[in-house]
């Protein structure tokens, strides 16, 4: 969880502009971001097609853990590569088929960066008995999301906010949603990932005038998040923020930050795939994008 501070770059009116326009969503509306993730939807697909809930569960961890330093092709190629994997060993009935289903994922083009260092994770938490004890006690560990989140980050011997310990997290609670309808009781203040998306949105967004540290880009979005949970019921916590400020990101990034490209990419994915009104999609795009020529062309 993200220890409170005081940061002279987080400015204050962006933080209440930018959580009054969250707050044009609603709770459904958020959820909706949600829905349209490259690793939702691939999990909905393989649990459509008969993967136990319990072995959903251990893919979305395994999975969430690896979505880094990925090649040509970024998340959607990434997610869409474990859905091939997954076809060549389907059905997945114990800890063995998972084990294969990792390994074949792991040998595909889009995780030949750092390959090793994703095999040396997966193999810690079949050995170090996480994935047994999930397995087993699935529902002890859905109840207690928190204390999963400890043993992962204990498993692998990293600290519980590094940003892919978080992220598996992440994906553990989309894969409830699938499920069973509902999120997983993560605190609010669980912290956001902060990778290149989310850091450009704090920037284009104007909740810091600079980026010093990952820490200020974390601090600034959980103001807003605690802004935007006093106009929304129920309340939502950082991993929602987290879906809505990286899909705005990829598609500055996609558009190579121009302004009037991105905010048109980013008024059709509103209004069109989301089905926003489009008056709030434009105060959205105003909001998140008001110093978007700050970013000046950056690289991952």
């Amino acid at each position: 969880m993200i220890e409170r501070k005081t940061g002279d770059m987080i400015i204050e009116e962006r933080i209440r502009r930018v959580s009054e326009a969250f707050a044009l969503l609603g709770f459904d509306g958020i959820v909706a971001f949600d829905r349209v993730e490259p690793e939702f939807r691939v999990l909905s697909t393989i649990y459509g097609r008969g993967c136990p809930k319990n072995f959903l569960y251990a893919i979305a961890i395994c999975c969430g853990l690896c979505d880094y330093q990925l090649g040509y092709g970024g998340a959607e190629k990434y997610w869409s590569s474990l859905l091939e994997a997954y076809a060549t060993v389907e059905p997945i009935e114990n800890e063995k088929d998972l084990s294969e289903l990792m390994s074949l994922f792991l040998e595909k083009p889009i995780n030949a960066q750092s390959r090793e260092r994703k095999k040396l994770r997966i193999r810690k938490l079949f050995e170090r008995g996480f994935i047994r004890e999930l397995l087993d006690n699935m529902e002890s560990c859905l109840a207690n999301p928190v204390s999963t989140w400890e043993n992962l980050a204990s498993a692998l011997e990293n600290p519980s906010n590094a940003k892919t310990v978080v992220f598996s997290m992440k994906v553990f609670d989309l894969a409830n949603l699938i499920v069973s309808g509902r999120y997983l009781d993560f605190p609010q203040n669980i912290p956001i990932p902060v990778d290149f998306h989310v850091r450009n949105v704090a920037i284009a967004s104007g909740i810091v005038d600079i980026y010093e540290s990952d820490d200020e880009v974390r601090e600034a979005w959980l103001r807003v998040l605690e802004e935007l949970n006093k106009h929304i019921n129920p309340s939502v916590n950082l991993l929602r923020i987290d879906s809505i400020v990286w899909q705005v990101g990829k598609t500055a990034y996609d558009t190579k930050f121009d302004e009037e490209r991105t905010k048109q990419a980013l008024l059709k994915k509103l209004t069109g795939d989301m089905g926003i009104e489009h008056w709030k999609a434009n105060t959205i795009c105003r909001e998140l994008l008001i110093h978007l020529a700050l970013l000046n062309f950056p690289t991952p």
